[in-house]
């Protein structure tokens, strides 16, 4: 029964995502939800293409072995040994406490006449594999099998000589020097600035030392990876993961995980068409600000400083999240809220606080979050029925705050590097911010809570296991 709710949640995914091809295109990369949903994750997998086609006399033959003969014969020999290349995979994220362990859990069915193993893992996303057989270590296995599959249609395995290997930084390197040359050697690429560039630091997070790296891919279709880890090498790993992961969305790789180089002038026309068609972002010395604020988010709260050519000392402020969500604990794993919920409110809680100061004013806004800027400049038109609600909210409040008292209100990326001030800010780390910002006043300013009818966002309710 489980198995086939489980086929039944994913179907309603598929008629939810009717238009899955239109995802790979360039125009609307920037919103997947590869990245940030693990629902989306699993539509990545070949499997959900069988739910489509699959009979229910063929679906209830395979509640019995998940996959079936066929499938194991066809997934071992591309995958010779399923468990050694998902630990492979995973290694350096656990070595450093990235990440856990994938995790097995047996559990008997049929009066012990089959055997379901579950595999838990933890990254990118938490997923859950189920293999079913009536042999333990032959269901065990099966789940491997599903896991590789998944982690190959997701671009983290790739085929060479015949043999399937883990993707780690030097492949990901390679594959983006090729796709730095064939640009420039076709003459698509022009400017010799186009190359890939991996920037990595070390900061302090809540008083513990961890290292932030970003990836920034500029061409064909523009893009960056950031992540944050324990250590120098995992953290870099895990970006040229998610590199390798946002190269196979947008369609640059082939089947084998190789660069598909037929594919690469396509996509660089419709990103150029894009590109036209698409307001050219301004500058700061074009739109002139009277006021400039610098904003970042953390899971411990937010923060925002403000410049300004009139006054010498530095407004600023600094909140713990506890103050405006005081009925959710927003490190609890059930709390529905993602990095660029983070930034987009505290950009519009910064401007909401100091509006009074904006009348008749230009306002520049800096964040390290592209969504939050381009939310800010355009709305958040492409965002989901799920998010628009939450994400329409905060741009009903600046719209209506800008239309109030005349400001004119812009937003620009800076780098997370270069965000450094924001950043302590937003961890709560006033000391350390005063001493990098000696202008900074004594005091913060206290934030105007920003008033909804609903609450912005909920806690999902707790899955009832014994249903399952």
């Amino acid at each position: 029964m489980a198995l086939i709710c489980s086929h039944i949640y994913k179907r309603i995914l598929l008629n939810k995502c009717k238009n899955v091809k239109k995802w790979r295109n360039p125009n609307c990369l920037s919103k997947l939800p590869f990245l940030t949903s693990t629902s989306a994750i699993l539509l990545c997998s070949p499997r959900s293409r069988f739910l489509r086609t699959t009979t229910s006399e063929c679906a209830s033959r395979r509640v019995w072995e998940v996959p079936d003969q066929n499938e194991v014969s066809k997934l071992k020999a591309i995958y010779q040994d399923p468990k050694s290349l998902v630990n492979q995979l995973l290694s350096p994220m656990v070595k450093s406490g990235d990440t856990v362990e994938p995790i097995l859990v047996f559990n008997p069915k049929l009066n012990g006449h089959m055997w379901r193993a579950r595999l838990e893992l933890y990254w990118p996303h938490n997923i859950n594999i189920t293999g079913v057989h009536c042999s333990v270590h032959q269901a065990e296995e099966n789940a491997y099998l599903m896991a590789c599959d998944l982690f190959r249609h997701l671009g983290m395995l790739f085929e060479r000589d015949g043999k399937m290997m883990v993707v780690d930084e030097n492949y990901v390197f390679l594959v983006l020097q090729m796709l730095y040359e064939k640009g420039t050697y076709t003459g698509l690429n022009t400017q010799s600035q186009y190359n890939f560039n991996l920037s990595t630091t070390k900061v302090k997070e809540e008083d513990l030392p961890v290292w932030q790296s970003e990836l920034r891919v500029p061409w064909p279709y523009s893009f960056s990876v950031t992540t944050s880890g324990s250590s120098l090498h995992s953290t870099q790993y895990m970006t040229c993961l998610l590199t390798s992961m946002r190269l196979k969305t947008i369609g640059l790789l082939n089947k084998r995980n190789g660069l598909a180089m037929e594919k690469i002038p396509k996509i660089s026309r419709k990103f150029q068409l894009s590109s036209l068609s698409q307001k050219k972002p301004v500058t700061r010395e074009e739109f002139s600000p009277h006021f400039e604020i610098y904003v970042d988010a953390s899971q411990s709260g937010f923060g925002a400083y403000l410049l300004t050519k009139e006054e010498g000392k530095i407004n600023w402020i600094s909140e713990p999240w506890s103050k405006h969500f005081p009925h959710i604990d927003l490190k609890q794993k059930g709390a529905r809220i993602n990095n660029t919920f983070y930034e987009y409110y505290a950009l519009v809680s910064a401007c909401y606080t100091w509006k009074h100061k904006f009348v008749d004013k230009r306002v520049l806004c800096w964040s390290d979050n592209m969504s939050a800027v381009q939310y800010t400049n355009e709305g958040p038109r492409c965002c989901d029925k799920n998010q628009l609600q939450t994400y329409g909210k905060l741009y009903m409040i600046m719209i209506q705050m800008c239309a109030k008292y005349n400001i004119r209100l812009k937003a620009l990326h800076v780098r997370r590097m270069e965000n450094h001030a924001a950043d302590l800010l937003s961890k709560l780390n006033v000391g350390e911010f005063k001493k990098f910002v000696p202008d900074a006043k004594l005091m913060p300013k206290k934030t105007k809570k920003l008033l909804f009818w609903r609450p912005l966002i909920e806690m999902d309710k707790p899955k009832d296991d014994s249903k399952s």
